[in-house]
């Protein structure tokens, strides 16, 4: 018994030796005998079958002349499979034993993820021609990176486990809901036209980034392990972080003038002390316990006018509250500061450059801004 064992072994690996995989692009197979992977040394057109069963990691990042990685399929026991930016236009392989897929900057058009139910994270960013991705196909998929692609619908396996999610510059529009996605560590949804991103109970989510998404509401409540959030380039006018004890880092500039940011702590918000020393926002925005220092446009005018605008030597203040103001040009930066009084007021502004500018109004229990633009 153990000599026909013994036979068998001899047999196979022999067969194994002679039998061969096709790989008819000459750079591919220059690459692999770079990498000793080709043990016969000799570009032509073929590496033997125990060669590229022995490929367990394969990475052909920018390598150059490579047109058509033929022969991948053969190598059925790789872990690890690299091909960014190769410039390659179709992907169809089954690699039953592929865990890490990164195939960034090609020209797919769509990608076949059938043949690999073992793929765990996934990378092909900017693929710009890529409009639908099914990942029903992957059960055990935990890290996705589809980074500025096209992507306006993705298909999601019944009992997905995804941590890792960054899908920023693609095609979704309309309203994202991600309260069934309790897995998610991070999610990146930037620069996608949305109506809405509702996360909602996802308290293992840490880091969060939706900058220019066009964004009037954002309900953090529940996301109490948050550490680090970026909403750049929105609509906010109140986001209540009031709930966020760990969110040690905010980028929310460039919201509505009169953002108003709940906290738990208005005095060391403002101070920058604690978990608030890196948060960002503009000058005009501001920290409060509650929405509820919003005040609508209406009620705006009705305390004060503020006139001409544009404007070009005065501003003209014509109030029914003392107030403070204060003047910020387009960078945040403050250029006038003062007092207004009940009755009519002046602000000189002749010896400012021409540009926008944002006049902050405030008392004790409110803040306005308005823009203000000076010729």
């Amino acid at each position: 018994m153990q000599k026909i064992t013994f036979t068998l072994i001899v047999l196979l690996t022999s067969f194994l030796a002679k039998a061969q995989v096709s790989i008819p692009d000459a750079a591919f197979e220059t690459a692999l005998i770079s990498f000793n992977m080709d043990t016969d040394g000799v570009v032509n057109g073929q590496i033997s079958t125990a060669d590229a069963l022995a490929i367990t990691n394969l990475s052909l990042i920018n390598q150059t002349g490579i047109t058509d990685i033929t022969g991948v399929n053969g190598m059925t026991n790789l872990t690890y499979f690299s091909c960014y930016e190769l410039g390659l236009s179709n992907f169809t392989f089954v690699l039953p034993n592929l865990e890490t897929l990164s195939a960034e900057r090609n020209n797919f058009t769509s990608i076949d993820l059938s043949g690999m139910p073992n793929l765990t994270t996934l990378y092909i960013d900017h693929n710009t021609a890529i409009s639908t991705l099914d990942l029903s196909v992957t059960p055990l998929l935990v890290d996705l990176n589809a980074r500025g692609c096209n992507i306006s619908s993705i298909t999601t396996h019944p009992n997905f486990i995804y941590h890792n999610v960054r899908l920023s510059g693609n095609a979704f529009t309309g309203n994202m809901d991600f309260t069934n996605w309790t897995n998610l560590n991070i999610l990146t949804m930037s620069n996608n036209t949305l109506n809405s991103i509702d996360v909602t109970g996802l308290t293992n989510l840490t880091f969060l980034a939706v900058d220019s998404c066009s964004l009037n509401d954002l309900d953090l409540t529940t996301n109490t392990n948050l550490s680090s959030l970026t909403a750049i380039n929105n609509n906010l006018t109140c986001l209540d972080l009031s709930q966020n004890p760990l969110l040690e880092g905010i980028e929310v500039n460039s919201n509505d003038p009169n953002l108003v940011i709940v906290v738990a702590n208005v005095t060391d918000a403002d101070a920058g002390n604690g978990i608030y020393q890196w948060w960002y926002k503009d000058a005009t925005a501001t920290f409060n316990t509650s929405c509820t220092a919003l005040v609508n446009e209406t009620l705006f005018n009705s305390n004060f006018d503020v006139y001409p605008n544009p404007a070009k030597d005065i501003i003209y203040i014509n109030s029914e509250l003392a107030l403070n103001f204060t003047l910020f040009n387009i960078t945040g930066k403050s250029i006038l500061k003062g007092t207004i009084q009940n009755g009519n007021n002046t602000i000189p502004v002749a010896k400012l450059h021409a540009g926008i500018y944002f006049l902050k109004i405030a008392n004790k229990q409110n803040n306005f801004t308005k823009k203000i633009i000076i010729k």
